[in-house]
């Protein structure tokens, strides 16, 4: 006990030290500085996806004479911040709400500005959910909150804070409001999956084929197949309960991850296409962003806009080729572009590559990884450098999984244009 006593002074030492480091590395480094930046980019797609989607029906949805009662809410109330759209003097000019809207989530996703237009998203899509109430639903008030959160997040990838004591608020700020949507969205799920175990329904497993049943959540060709396939109904509802109650424990562990993110992602695209909840399944997917290891959110948001230099060997010899070099060149701000010939055999990058592969389709390589491309590949890599490129990765993509790229491709570099280029007759004007 004597012996205790006297190393009581020691452990309370070791202890305030530990916690000292933990408090500094806290206000020192942000935490998750690529997954902080994936999930804004991430969250404000889904809020501009959603509102392009709905302005075909503007008149329908926000303005004066749409066909959806609302609420007013009563002077002086938290919600006349979100009301004020609804005010008889300013619902003409909805579409400045929405167009406002469209403007600042693109601005935020892009990273400009990015706190400002996050202040401005919050309070046009509050001013415009307010307007269009009745089509909410979960996954709408559970983007409020990360936008919430968001709002006090450093979203540049930035990892180091600043030496300052400014610099350190901001990063002890935004590391809270990372930690805090991150528990909201366990909090979310856990409390989901409790409530489903005290429910007499689910725990016979008939919850879903009862909701099925509801012409308000039930796709009119699906759930038909489903009533009559009832078993699968069963499956439904223990696999729903078990995935809720289970997320909050098993998203810590990284081995695990995929296959939770797999099953939650099926999970929810079933609720989206079977129920009619397509931006509530969204959603909730889009929110496991927030738990994607560091190196996961990396290799994503490079994907999306890489960093790394690419070599691109032309056809010196090709009229379009090197047109569409100084094309290329002219928009390359970002200087991720290296102009060099396809006819070059001394160059260290195509080693491996032959004269005739070189001029039969366009070649390029990675600098970094000493990655090869060749053909519509290349074309897509080249896209994504340039500036806003990234948007039209998806689309690009797309393009070359279903063979279109490819295809379009070799149109051009096999047409009578292509071949005339050669010989100094190149019929394309650019």
């Amino acid at each position: 006990m004597k012996n205790l006593l006297q190393l009581m002074p020691q452990i309370f030492a070791q202890k305030f030290q530990s916690a000292a480091s933990i408090a500094e590395k806290f206000v020192d480094v942000e935490f998750a500085p690529s997954t902080k930046k994936l999930f804004r980019i991430a969250l404000f797609a889904w809020f501009l996806l959603t509102t392009l989607l709905m302005l075909p029906s503007h008149t329908e949805f926000w303005s004066a004479q749409a066909f959806i009662s609302r609420i007013s809410p009563a002077p002086g109330s938290i919600r006349m911040f979100s009301a004020i759209l609804s005010h008889p003097l300013v619902t003409p000019y909805y579409l400045l709400f929405v167009f406002g809207a469209i403007f600042s989530y693109t601005l935020a996703m892009l990273g400009v500005q990015t706190r400002l237009m996050t202040f401005f998203s919050i309070f046009f899509a509050y001013n415009l959910a307010n307007q269009a109430e009745i089509t909410l639903d979960g996954g709408d008030n559970l983007s409020w909150l990360m936008l919430s959160y968001l709002l006090f997040m450093n979203t540049d990838g930035r990892k180091v804070a600043k030496k300052s004591w400014s610099g350190w608020l901001s990063t002890g700020i935004s590391n809270a409001a990372f930690i805090l949507a991150c528990f909201q969205v366990l909090v979310v799920y856990f409390y989901a999956g409790i409530c489903k175990i005290d429910g007499e329904l689910w725990q016979k497993g008939m919850a879903l084929f009862y909701i099925l049943q509801s012409s308000n959540y039930g796709h009119p060709a699906i759930a038909p197949l489903l009533l009559k396939a009832w078993p699968l109904t069963v499956i439904g509802t223990y696999f729903t309960m078990g995935f809720q109650l289970l997320f909050s424990f098993y998203v810590w562990n990284k081995k695990a991850k995929p296959y939770l993110f797999a099953a939650g992602t099926f999970l929810h695209f079933n609720i989206g296409l079977v129920m009619g909840l397509p931006s509530f399944g969204l959603i909730m997917c889009l929110v496991y962003i927030l738990f994607f290891p560091e190196d996961w959110s990396h290799a994503v948001l490079n994907w999306f806009s890489p960093k790394s230099k690419l070599i691109v060997a032309y056809d010196e010899m090709c009229v379009i080729c090197q047109k569409f070099a100084h094309f290329v060149g002219k928009y390359d701000s970002k200087n991720l572009l290296v102009r060099s010939g396809a006819r070059m055999s001394e160059g260290e990058y195509f080693k491996e590559t032959t004269l005739e592969d070189r001029l039969i389709r366009i070649h390029a390589c990675e600098a970094d990884s000493e990655k090869v491309f060749t053909g519509y590949a290349v074309i897509s890599e080249i896209i994504v450098r340039l500036p806003g490129g990234f948007l039209l990765r998806p689309f690009l993509f797309t393009l070359g999984f279903i063979g279109v790229g490819d295809y379009l491709y070799n149109k051009v570099a096999t047409s009578q244009v292509r071949s005339n280029c050669s010989n100094q007759g190149c019929e394309l004007k650019i």
